[in-house]
């Protein structure tokens, strides 16, 4: 049961495009097509684009798509505090509204200083740069645009789920529509991924999750076989408080082939499947 249905409600009527390109965006995620990808290069994210493709949104840990195919959505995402990033935050989420958008996305692992981390440890700062840049667009935008708490890594406390809790609670009075985890472990314990995704949700205080990036380790086969278990429990609709997943990423060696010409046998799982 989902204590937050309203959230669900997806694509407002007022930000229809004329094509109807976000109506038809709006069937497909209510029937479960919620899988996304992760990219840096535009150009090969037009591998993903063919018929039967499962793919139905694109993020790129910036807050414009730089040319790529985003299928039914680019999702925004602003990455830091930093004026680098929000110099031209407000600017790029309009131009993305008007395109179709209706999300975006907060932090890109301020519990975390490597790896991509945005080292924001420190939740007073986090707190006040959501109330800064990603609270007001709720009221800018009438509503039509959903917000979301920063996406954590599934490392050990201080960082993970337990600062997804101090964020939380420090930013109670902030409008937050679903909260966002990531997730890397072996291949082989996709038990882990599925009880990651689960605690999740009880530390976002039952909120939708959408896990913006998810990798598992191994050789290809290892790889194939976790994919082979977790989509089909991801789009289960006992997993409906799954709101979107993306795995990592579209580059070569993990969805695109070594030589960038065309998907990996994991791409062609992950799109197709």
């Amino acid at each position: 049961m989902v204590d937050h249905p309203e959230l669900f409600l997806l694509a407002p009527q007022q930000h229809r495009r004329s094509d109807n390109t976000t109506t038809e965006a709006r069937e497909v995620e209510e029937n479960g097509k919620w899988r996304g990808i992760p990219y840096n290069d535009p150009d090969l994210t037009h591998l993903f684009k063919a018929s039967g493709s499962q793919i139905f949104w694109a993020y790129n840990w910036d807050s414009i798509s730089n040319g790529a195919e985003t299928f039914w959505e680019f999702v925004p995402m602003l990455w830091s505090d930093t004026s680098d990033h929000t110099s031209r935050w407000f600017d790029n989420v309009d131009k993305a509204v008007k395109a179709g958008t209706w999300h975006v996305l907060s932090f890109n692992e301020p519990d975390g200083c490597a790896n991509g981390g945005s080292c924001m440890q420190d939740i007073g700062r986090a707190v006040y740069a959501y109330r800064q840049y990603i609270h007001p667009l709720y009221a800018k935008y009438d509503g039509n645009v959903r917000l979301s708490a920063p996406a954590v890594t599934n490392g050990a406390p201080p960082m993970g789920l337990d600062y997804l809790r101090r964020f939380l609670s420090a930013c109670n009075d902030c409008r937050i529509d679903w909260v966002v985890i990531h997730w890397y472990g072996a291949a082989d314990n996709s038990g882990d991924f599925k009880k990651h995704a689960q605690e999740a949700y009880e530390a976002g205080g039952k909120r939708p999750i959408w896990i913006t990036e998810f990798g598992a380790y191994g050789s290809e086969d290892q790889i194939i076989g976790f994919l082979n278990d977790v989509l089909p429990w991801l789009d289960h609709p006992d997993q409906k408080y799954i709101y979107r997943y993306a795995y990592q990423w579209a580059a070569p060696g993990s969805l695109v082939n070594g030589v960038g010409d065309g998907l990996s046998a994991i791409g062609q799982l992950y799109a197709f499947h």
